[in-house]
């Protein structure tokens, strides 16, 4: 019959059925022994003090057993060891950095069980028809009809897809690689592959680091427990049509969701440019700093997948990677939201291009590498420009700022009473004194103006005069 229904195993009862055995000898030697209906009454005796010390003795056992303190996971506790005795308890399970840690078939038991989770872990509950409940880190009672639908490590996690290091993903199948190895690496190469917009095959290595959505605390546990972020990524998980119903690659556990959707973007703005293009120096607004300024093409989808995963709005790009001017909101941004998952960063890296485009790129950046110095160059001068303007309206602002440290106050104090304002000497006064203050406190002043800073006190002295 087990082998029939795999996913049910019978209760054990061997703990009971030990008993009921001792018992039945203990009847039989007494009779055999004579003097069976003699003792009955001591017979029954005995079997109400056994029966009545087996429930005080697990009663006090069962207080030890799990790490409970309210009374009602008390009598909780009592119950279930109860029905380990009878052999109807459900799954006792023990999920450690979101991993199950079980006996073998104990997640497939049915009836009331115990799940005990450690800091780190978090799940969802379900019955035969719909999910129930989120769990967190703690003691967890289960219901007779529930078991485990799913679990999540709360810890900061990491998926990556595309090819493995040093792996060449163009190599065709060679007489030591079997079928099999050959089949996995094309699988890893069309993870991530796509085109630009000239038709040239581009695979990068891509990965995401990120976790549900919480904060660090939340819930009683350092890493954070959501309870709507835990429900919603493993309730929202996804399924591939493409794989038989039966088969455990049909599950695509939640965890995966981010690196593939990365991997989508990736493939969305490649085609929007052509090789060339890729690694060209991207030209700015001139408000963008200095390190935007001078990253490439490449560099900047890069930014724009983190954008599109970690932002409401997002720049809409037209067909040839030109901004619109238009914000359009970020669907990928809605999914993850709904399915509680925060990303935390993006990498893009170790592209990989056919052996003929490889050389072309060689033979390219050989020939032109002047070229891109110089506009390397150029770019460099455009930025310490704009970086020297930024300086200088920096500096009017503190001057302006530490001039009217002393008389600010005075103006917004007596705004309303203008026979108390200062007269313009007295402004004078202060104004110049704001200047030598912050002369005398800033460090790096004191030393670059000790002349002017005794010009500043002989201008004081002589508007007092005056």
């Amino acid at each position: 019959m087990n082998k029939q229904i795999p996913f049910y195993q019978r209760p054990r009862t061997q703990s009971i059925l030990v008993v009921i055995g001792a018992l039945i000898i203990y009847a039989v030697f007494t009779y055999l022994l004579g003097g069976f209906w003699e003792n009955l009454g001591f017979i029954i005796l005995d079997l109400f003090i056994f029966v009545g010390a087996l429930f005080i003795f697990m009663s006090f056992f069962s207080q030890f057993t799990l790490p409970v303190t309210k009374l009602d996971d008390r009598r909780l506790a009592f119950n279930r060891l109860f029905n380990y005795f009878t052999g109807s308890h459900g799954p006792a399970i023990f999920i450690e950095n979101g991993n199950v840690r079980h006996r073998e078939q104990e997640l497939h038991r049915r009836g009331p069980g115990v799940i005990l989770l450690d800091t780190a872990s978090a799940g969802v509950l379900r019955n035969a028809t719909a999910f129930t409940r989120p769990i967190g880190p703690g003691i967890i009672f289960t219901r007779g009809s529930e078991y485990l639908a799913g679990t999540v490590d709360l810890h900061v996690q990491s998926r990556r897809l595309g090819p493995l290091d040093h792996e060449d993903p163009f190599l065709k199948q060679r007489r030591e690689d079997s079928l099999e190895s050959y089949q996995r690496r094309q699988e890893r190469r069309w993870e991530t592959s796509g085109l630009t917009r000239d038709g040239v095959e581009v695979i990068p290595s891509i990965s995401v680091r990120f976790r549900l959505d919480s904060e660090p605390g939340e819930g009683g546990t350092m890493f954070g427990y959501n309870p709507r972020a835990v429900w919603s990524a493993i309730a929202s998980e996804a399924i591939d049509p493409d794989q038989p119903v039966e088969a455990r690659s049909r599950h695509i556990p939640w965890n995966w969701l981010p690196v593939y959707l990365a991997a989508d973007l990736w493939r969305e703005y490649l085609r929007k440019f052509t090789l060339n293009e890729l690694f060209s120096i991207l030209e700015p607004p001139r408000t963008k700093s200095d390190m935007e300024a001078r990253q490439t093409v490449f560099e900047w989808i890069e930014h724009l997948v983190f954008t599109r995963m970690t932002e409401a709005e997002i720049e809409h790009l037209d067909e040839v990677g030109r901004p619109s001017n238009q914000k359009i909101a970020s669907r990928e941004f809605e999914i993850l939201q709904d399915r509680g998952i925060r990303i935390h960063n993006i990498s893009i890296t170790n592209l990989r291009f056919p052996e003929s485009v490889e050389e072309q790129l060689q033979g390219n950046w050989k020939a032109t590498w002047l070229e891109r110095a110089q506009q390397e160059r150029d770019s460099v001068i455009r930025q310490q420009s704009y970086e020297k303007l930024l300086g200088e309206e920096k500096a009017l602002l503190d001057f302006a700022d530490a001039g009217s440290q002393f008389l600010g106050p005075i103006l917004k104090e007596n705004a309303n009473m203008p026979e108390l304002l200062p007269d313009d000497s007295e402004t004078l006064e202060l104004l110049v004194r704001g200047n030598l203050n912050q002369c005398i406190r800033d460090p790096d002043l004191r030393s670059r103006l000790s002349t002017e800073n005794t010009l500043l006190i002989e201008l004081i002295e002589w508007i007092r005069r005056q």
